[in-house]
């Protein structure tokens, strides 16, 4: 089972009926907590445009994305990828 970093695209191993999210839903590590225990951090888009999901899960619920037999390096988030914030304006002179 590999381990993953902040910024890792995960898929979720299973559905959460608790927070509607189905088997295979795409989040991103935003935190990894190594004391107790290891579990992760992970921010999941939510039905609209605005909302999101912040889970906190071990790793037998998330699994490497693409989740392919081959994989072993986790796939990380585009430093391009756009903000939650959206674009920004230009400032008017």
């Amino acid at each position: 089972m590999p381990e993953f970093e902040e910024c890792d695209t995960v898929t979720l191993a299973r559905d959460r009926a608790e927070s509607s999210l189905k088997k295979g839903a795409l989040g991103a590590v935003v935190h990894k907590f190594t004391h107790p225990g290891l579990a992760y951090e992970v921010e999941f888009k939510g039905k609209s445009d605005r909302d999101y999901i912040l889970l906190t899960l071990t790793p037998d619920e998330i699994t490497a994305y693409p989740a392919t037999a081959s994989s072993t390096t986790p796939a990380k988030i585009s430093a391009s990828a756009p903000s939650r914030s959206g674009p920004r304006a230009s400032p008017k002179a």
